[in-house]
């Protein structure tokens, strides 16, 4: 049994009704399985079951925080009386994808939130990136200049818009909060592959994939 917050429990069963599960524990342990790099993912409200995927994807590949916000091109829009169960359902997900990967700590998950939110806690990151298809530097090489020169950045902030993209203004309204527009190259890629792949890219970067 884990706690989520780092602390993992061996325990020996000893009564199971059709609500409750009861366990004597018998060791407890520190886990060591987080990353030395706090990676916050701030994605677009995506349609269907996308968002689903990335919040799954995530949490086993090791995002601390999700932050989940609207844009100018969103599809999707919840309304202020469903948004205390979406993010019931979002919690439900990542404590669930926690139990599979075995990692010690559950993922803070946020929103929705208006996109200048949204800036508001991506800008208060050691280095904060926002993925376009547009102009914006080379994504591989900074990373390395960034995080490998850079020890002291414990903290990466990753924005991923929504199915239609970002706005110019709403890059242009990022880059003026500090954060740095990057290309993924002549690719485009859907916002759910894009919100798993450059994580991917950070931690390997950062060298905590091996």
């Amino acid at each position: 049994v884990v706690d989520g917050s780092g602390v993992e429990f061996d325990c020996v069963a000893e009564a199971l009704t059709t609500r409750r599960f009861f366990a004597r524990i018998t060791h407890t342990r520190v886990l060591q399985g987080a990353t030395g790099l706090s990676l916050r993912l701030y994605c677009g409200l995506l349609k269907g079951d996308k968002l689903d995927l990335v919040l799954q994807k995530g949490t086993e590949l090791g995002v601390d925080r999700f932050g989940l916000f609207r844009a100018a091109r969103a599809a999707v829009r919840v309304a202020a009386e469903d948004e205390a169960p979406r993010r019931a359902r979002w919690t439900r997900i990542v404590g669930a994808a926690v139990g599979q990967c075995g990692r010690p700590s559950i993922p803070e998950v946020r929103g929705p939130l208006s996109f200048e939110a949204m800036l508001d806690e991506a800008a208060g990151a050691d280095l904060a990136l926002i993925p376009w298809e547009g102009d914006g530097l080379q994504m591989l090489p900074l990373l390395r200049d960034a995080l490998q020169t850079r020890p002291e950045a414990s903290t990466v902030a990753v924005v991923i818009g929504p199915e239609g993209g970002f706005t110019h203004d709403e890059v242009e309204a990022a880059r003026s909060r500090g954060l740095v527009a990057v290309t993924l190259g002549e690719r485009i890629l859907r916002a759910e592959t894009a919100a798993l792949v450059v994580p991917a890219l950070v931690l390997a970067a950062r060298g905590e994939l091996g």
